[in-house]
């Protein structure tokens, strides 16, 4: 095992020789009570099989706002917070590096009526298929990409969670994701 530093500055273990995809999650945001990580580690790691995952090392850190928004102006020059920004592996690299947002997870999952943990599982989803070569910054790439979350997170046991909000859209009172979506970007 060797220590290596992530982009935003936390320090994980990275096996020497990985053969198979290995997830750290690591929680920089203050407490959230009954947020269980080893139950999010255990979903990921079912749902890279569900996925062309060129990543062999995932590392995500759970964040706050303030760190959300310090690393989407640091990354992709935008002042505010954002669900999950995706660090891609650079050539040649083999990990992948995830900063999902909990204080957006928490608003989330209290509007869409599911728990912080499905929320961060769609998170965690999204930027491991941004680096599989999905996208959605145009209309089609956009329902492919939130539809394959969809089909991955039922596969795996979460249950459909972006297009909770999309199959009752027709609802008023209904709350949308709308366009804006899920997704910070990639930086």
């Amino acid at each position: 095992m060797q220590r290596e530093r992530m982009r935003w500055g936390l320090e994980f273990m990275r096996p020497l020789s990985a053969k198979t995809t290995t997830i750290e999650i690591e929680q920089v945001a203050p407490g959230q009570a009954g947020l269980d990580l080893d139950w999010l580690r255990r979903r990921l790691d079912q749902a890279v099989g569900h996925i062309d995952q060129p990543a062999r090392q995932i590392n995500i850190a759970i964040v706050d706002d303030r760190r959300m928004i310090k690393l989407h102006r640091q990354h992709c020059g935008i002042d505010s917070t954002t669900d999950v920004l995706t660090f891609p592996p650079a050539d040649g690299a083999s990990g992948l590096d995830l900063a999902v947002n909990l204080d957006e997870a928490d608003r989330q999952s209290v509007i869409h009526g599911h728990s912080i943990q499905q929320e961060l599982s769609l998170y965690c989803l999204h930027g491991m298929l941004h680096c599989a070569g999905f996208d959605d910054h145009d209309a089609e790439a956009y329902q492919a990409m939130h539809a394959e979350e969809d089909r991955i997170l039922t596969a795996i046991g979460v249950g459909a969670t972006f297009g909770i909000s999309q199959s009752t859209a027709a609802d008023e009172s209904s709350p949308s994701r709308g366009a804006g979506g899920i997704g910070g970007g990639s930086a």
